[in-house]
């Protein structure tokens, strides 16, 4: 079978895990995407669901940001199935945030790929990327305080809680204002 890729390049960030693959976006992704990001479940915390011209948007933006970077928020495909199982990356922040600037790693997988591991062995994955391909001091994350199921996994991958804060781009009455930040620094990293 012949994949179409959005972009090609043979630098950018590919990475193969014992059950997963950490890659470029493929054209074949929008559909499963798309549905992902209208589920509610899913985008439980996140301020609103995504429509389908908002999906590919993101994809198409993601996709520029790894062949410009070298890395990102990369599609994750189940090795077993060859099924899109979510995303899974790292993202650099550069405005609005105090921390900025930061590099976060951040994932979201569709509900039939939730509680098998998967994010967690994705996101160890990211981490060994980034520390010891790209050479990063330091990789964050953060969530909504409500968020249990993402800090549980944060702090399995060895991250510590920093700080909260109230997120600067949604209104501060909204019910997903209040955040969380947790940190991991190079010194600190167990690996896999």
């Amino acid at each position: 079978m012949i994949r179409n890729q959005l972009y090609i390049d043979p630098m950018v960030m590919k990475i193969d895990t014992k059950r997963l693959i950490i890659r470029p976006w493929l054209q074949e992704d929008k559909k499963p995407f798309r549905k992902m990001s209208a589920d509610m479940e899913v985008m439980k915390y996140f301020p609103n669901t995504l429509s389908s011209s908002e999906a590919d948007e993101l994809i198409d933006r993601l996709s520029v940001l790894i062949k410009k970077k070298g890395f990102g928020v990369c599609a994750l495909e189940c090795k077993q199935t060859n099924e899109f199982a979510g995303c899974v990356g790292l993202h650099d922040i550069h405005a609005d945030f105090h921390f900025a600037p930061a590099t976060e790693i951040l994932w979201r997988l569709r509900p039939k790929f939730w509680g098998k591991g998967y994010a967690s062995e994705a996101a160890h994955a990211c981490l060994k990327f980034g520390f010891q391909e790209l050479g990063l001091d330091e990789i964050i994350a953060y969530t909504t305080w409500n968020n249990v199921p993402s800090q549980n996994l944060m702090k399995r991958l060895g991250m510590k809680y920093s700080a909260s804060f109230m997120h600067p781009q949604l209104a501060i009455e909204h019910n997903l204002c209040n955040h969380v930040l947790y940190k991991l620094r190079v010194q600190n990293y167990r690996g896999l």
